[in-house]
């Protein structure tokens, strides 16, 4: 698979996982996702000191932070460089 192509996977699936999910709050109160997958209910970490303790899958793990890097090199992209167009390679293209 290109790298184009799972960065797509990775952002349907963080959209599809966030539709379903509910935010809470971890016992230290850090930002969750609470969500089932699979019929078992799971506490996805969203924040820098839980991601990885939340117990979910690595993939989805993996899969959240391909999707949230995207969204921070799209939001980048476009206050760096005005008038630019995010493709969907993830790549910034201007026409200057």
């Amino acid at each position: 698979m290109t790298e184009t192509a799972v960065g797509a996977t990775a952002g349907k699936a963080w959209e599809k996982l966030q539709s379903k999910a509910q935010t809470s709050f971890d016992d230290q109160g850090r930002p969750i996702l609470e969500v089932r997958v699979d019929g078992r209910l799971m506490q996805i970490g969203v924040s820098a000191g839980n991601i990885l303790t939340g117990g979910a899958p690595p993939q989805l793990v993996r899969q959240l932070l391909e999707a949230r890097l995207q969204s921070e090199l799209h939001t980048a992209c476009l206050m760096v460089f005005p008038g630019v167009k995010w493709l969907a390679t993830g790549r910034c293209f201007s026409n200057l």
